[in-house]
């Protein structure tokens, strides 16, 4: 994914951005930025707490702190105004009338849009003192979009949208409309629901009444025409709304870390701290962790794509908080179960979050734990201790194996914060911070929460543990991705890249145990935020279970990945990519002296791993080039070049490739491809024969030879061969060919017979990964040759029939 990408949605830059700006303006930061003794006595603090009070009791600086909340405070504030933040029954009506007007012209797409934001805006209704709702905006908007969803065939969140405008009030005079389209959606899935016969029963009575409107009856005898007539199974549906409901559920979890499976245990060890391992083997695709995050942000400009509390896709639906318009929900559930944290910044400090990017994730730990400062619940192997939070500090790292280490903030707190690794312009700008959400805090919870926020003492407290947080950031953050399992593939350890882009982040603790591995032996899915670790290979007992911190074997080089983990997390890395110094060839370019893999560096500086030359190309030169050739490739792809041109130019790319790259770098398999293609177009069956070949084993060594890549060239290569040996003995005038040929048929079985069998295993693996490929075309392909083959050899090997009607003299 890309670097850019990821910094704006993690927020790091943001922060920085944030940070800098407040300390460059401030004649007050830099003046005691530039005196050499404040910054000296600053970074000879040992702790958290001696840091943070430095800052706090300097009046000038704590001055100056809440001078710029303030100002940001009522900057915010007036853009909240401006901006239409609020709930507003005129805003949704308005937008509920702008839907009825794209759904009358047949724009249900755009309609559904225009009625979520009518649903956004709409306040929720409060029953009176006799439990009847008179505000109907939110129940019309959900109704409303429900009408939009039944048209858009997404029965499922129809059905949803209907009981919640039941539930909020809709006109008990207009509810026969979504009745019948509640009847109608349950006949179109085939669920049953437990009140479906008394919906139905109900409507029959309404029918049935002298006083029934004549267009009702209508509509209700249409219903009933409309069940007795439709098939269920051959009614269309749009299902790529429907979120896995898969519970991601450890069957034996481990006593001592309740996020994992028995066959994972903690250690420690002096050099590198703590860390899981196998007490057992373990299998390939074996769930080994499945984890919640303690806190989570999701980036603002994902608030209208995702559920605010646990991440899934909206797909233009949704509902948003109860008082505010900024975020939504998948469900009142999710709704519900986000309170605790959302309450608090509901229509006042969310909006900080797009000035202080990652840093607003502390926000939501101060949050979750309620500002409970004064005692951390520890979990032994048999009772629940009730510790201070100096003690909880203090216990060492080697004494947690034999704790419970549970999701809860008594984990958090133990993650390291590496402060004495941190110079003074990092710990400057991370303690301001620290001041700045203490003061923001005091400002608005100090009423609320006077036991951590009010006393001078109490302060100090609070302000190094958020200190503590921040610090913690760097190092134990986890960008929470989304990600489109559906081309998953993956047979032992050939795993294709899996489509995904970042929406959040998350502090995992469990997962914050694990160290780095450049090549990692887990494979790390998103189950909406639940992280989801698996065994991307079988593992021994007492293997150390890693995962890639980012920098990883695949994407970088040796040197820039040590230096990315040196800068960031603050160790050198001596995984095993590491120790025996391998580089990917796959990304290579190529050396003009001796044809060997030239690794480049971030910085263009080079070196083949054959001849050891080093900076013999000029990287930035070659990159541009081979971008140059990609932009080529995909554009070839869409033009209406004829096909003879377009083997013409795919051969120069081809040329200019060779020259430019390592023979395995993946864009000569891309190219092989294009020119199968071609060739076929032409009716060269020979040449794209010759291609395929070609194909087939640069993606075995590039790819390897279970992987999917291969697989679906392996394919290809069946589909030419089977064509070829069949025009060879429908053509050919030599018997002794055309048995030759028959024998090349029963080998191409063969063949078919294990890419099956391969490609079965890949399905095998994709499903324990949770994946959602099938493949169905491919195995059908499979079976349709094969039946192909084996009746066309049948009828070549059938007995002549001899038998002719006898004379008779």
């Amino acid at each position: 994914m890309a670097h850019d990408e990821q910094d704006c949605i993690d927020g790091w830059r943001t922060y920085s951005n944030w940070i800098d700006s407040l300390r460059d303006n401030s004649q007050i930061f830099l003046k005691y930025d530039n005196d050499p003794n404040f910054k000296s006595k600053l970074i000879s603090y040992q702790t958290n707490r001696e840091r943070f009070e430095f800052i706090w009791n300097n009046e000038e600086l704590r001055n100056e702190i809440s001078r710029l909340y303030t100002r940001d405070a009522q900057r915010l504030s007036t853009i909240k105004r401006e901006g239409n933040s609020l709930k507003s029954q005129v805003i949704s009506k308005k937008m509920r009338d702008l839907g009825n007007k794209s759904f009358k012209d047949g724009r249900y797409l755009e309609a559904l849009k225009q009625y979520t934001e009518a649903v956004r805006y709409a306040p929720y209704p409060e029953p009176d003192n006799n439990g009847d709702i008179q505000d109907n905006t939110l129940a019309f908007a959900l109704a409303n979009r429900s009408a939009a969803l039944y048209s858009l065939t997404r029965y499922r969140l129809c059905l949803l949208d209907i009981d919640l405008a039941t539930k909020y009030g809709y006109p008990e005079a207009n509810m026969f409309k979504l009745l019948i389209r509640k009847v109608k959606c349950l006949h179109i899935l085939s669920v049953w629901a437990n009140d479906v016969e008394q919906i139905k029963e109900r409507l029959r009575t309404m029918m049935n009444k002298a006083e029934t409107l004549e267009y009702i009856k209508t509509e209700i005898a249409n219903m009933f025409e409309f069940l007795d007539q439709t098939q269920p199974e051959l009614m269309e549906k749009d299902e790529s709304d429907v979120e896995d409901e898969t519970i991601i559920k450890i069957s034996n979890v481990s006593k001592l870390l309740p996020q994992a499976a028995d066959c994972v245990e903690m250690s420690c060890d002096p050099d590198k701290g703590r860390y899981l391992l196998t007490n057992k083997d373990v299998s390939f695709g074996r769930l080994l962790i499945a984890e919640d995050p303690f806190v989570c942000n999701l980036a603002p400009t994902m608030r209208d794509k995702h559920c605010y509390n646990c991440f899934s896709r909206l797909h233009n639906c949704g509902l948003a908080c109860t008082a505010c318009t900024q975020v939504s929900y998948c469900s009142i559930d999710c709704l519900e179960a986000n309170k605790q944290i959302h309450t608090y910044e509901c229509n006042g400090l969310l909006d900080f979050q797009h000035d202080l990017g990652v840093a607003y994730l502390v926000t939501h730990i101060m949050f979750k734990i309620n500002f409970n400062l004064n005692s951390v619940p520890i979990y032994t192997r048999k009772n629940l201790e009730m510790k201070s939070l100096d003690e909880v500090l203090q216990i060492p790292h080697s004494n947690w194996p034999d704790l419970v280490y549970k999701n809860d903030y008594a984990a958090i707190l133990s993650l390291m914060d590496h402060a004495e690794d941190y110079d003074y312009d990092e710990l400057m700008g991370y303690t301001l911070t620290s001041a700045y959400l203490l003061t923001a805090f005091i400002d608005l919870f100090s009423t609320k929460h006077p036991e951590c926020l009010s006393e001078k003492q109490a302060q100090l407290v609070t302000g190094s543990v958020i200190l503590r947080h921040i610090l913690q950031l760097q190092t134990n953050l986890i960008s929470i991705l989304d990600q489109n399992l559906q081309n998953l593939v993956t047979v032992g350890n050939a795993i294709s890249d899996i489509e995904e882009k970042p929406i959040g982040i998350g502090l995992y603790p469990t997962i914050s145990l694990l160290n780095h591995g450049c090549q990692p032996n887990i494979i790390s899915i998103f189950h909406r935020n639940k992280f989801v670790a698996r065994a991307s290979n079988s593992l021994e007992c007492g293997t150390e279970i890693n995962y890639c911190y980012g920098p990883s074997f695949s994407r970088m080089s040796k040197k820039d990945r040590q230096k990315r983990l040196k800068d960031q997390y603050f160790f050198t890395c001596n995984c095993d990519c590491c120790s025996n110094d391998r580089e990917n060839h796959n990304r290579a370019l190529v050396c003009p002296r001796c044809r060997g893999p030239v690794i480049y560096n971030q910085d263009f500086s080079n070196k083949c791993m054959d001849c050891k030359q080093e900076n013999l190309i000029n990287v930035e030169r070659y990159l541009s080039e081979l971008n140059g050739l990609r932009l080529k490739l995909e554009k070839l792809q869409t033009n209406e070049n004829n096909d003879t041109d377009k083997l013409a130019q795919l051969k120069t790319i081809e040329d200019n490739l060779d020259r430019l790259v390592y023979w395995r770098h993946p864009l000569f398999v891309q190219v092989k491809s294009r020119l199968i293609e071609c060739a076929e177009e032409l009716e060269d069956l020979e040449s794209a024969l010759k291609y395929c070949k070609e194909e087939l084993d640069l993606s075995d060594k590039t790819f390897g030879e279970n992987s999917i890549e291969t697989i679906i060239t392996k394919l290809k290569y069946i589909n030419l061969d089977w064509q070829r040996l069949y025009y060879m003995i429908e053509d050919s005038q030599c018997e002794q060919e055309k048995v030759a040929a028959i024998g090349d048929l029963r080998n191409l079985l063969t063949t078919v017979s294990m890419t099956r069998g391969r490609l079965k295993d890949l399905l095998n693996s994709t499903s324990i990964l949770g994946a959602e490929s099938t493949f169905d075309s491919e195995l059908k392909f499979l079976s349709t040759i094969q039946s192909n083959i084996n009746n066309y050899i049948a009828s070549m090997e059938a007995p002549a029939d001899d038998s002719k009607e006898s004379k008779t003299d």
